[in-house]
């Protein structure tokens, strides 16, 4: 299985290393997250978390960056495709993902951004019906 290899880094292609890491939403499970001890990048994959929440554990511990990332995309370290950046939720930094595997990758510095990203908070307001909604179409 892929877990069993290291894998290398999405931005500067060095080996990453398995970092256990702590995440309360999931309780006792432990959770291995890959990080570059090179440029401090980290690859998450999409069943490990949330990302803004395991950003928050891996931002304490994150090494500082030794050496830049290469300018060329990243590509994921398992599908070996080029990843595509994104606005995380549409509120977050840019992150790199992958559109196979759904892994994100996320840059040294990009790290912090995440881990401090806000979700904008969901309506609490009561669904309106077919006739308020078309109320208020006319400004009523």
């Amino acid at each position: 299985m892929y877990r069993e290899r290291n894998r290398a880094c999405p931005g500067c292609s060095a080996p990453m290393t398995r970092v256990p890491l702590e995440d309360p939403a999931r309780g006792d499970e432990p959770i291995e997250i890959d990080r570059c001890d090179l440029c401090g990048g980290t690859f998450l994959e999409f069943f490990d978390g949330e990302p803004i929440g395991l950003a928050k554990g891996a931002v304490a511990s994150a090494p500082e960056r030794r050496t830049e990332a290469a300018a060329a995309p990243p590509r994921c370290p398992d599908c070996e495709i080029v990843m595509v950046e994104r606005a995380y939720l549409d509120v977050g930094p840019m992150l790199a993902r992958c559109d196979t595997c759904l892994a994100v990758y996320v840059s040294r510095e990009r790290l912090e951004e995440l881990a401090a990203t806000r979700m904008k908070p969901a309506d609490d307001a009561e669904p309106r019906g077919w006739l308020e909604r078309l109320l208020g179409l006319f400004g009523s």
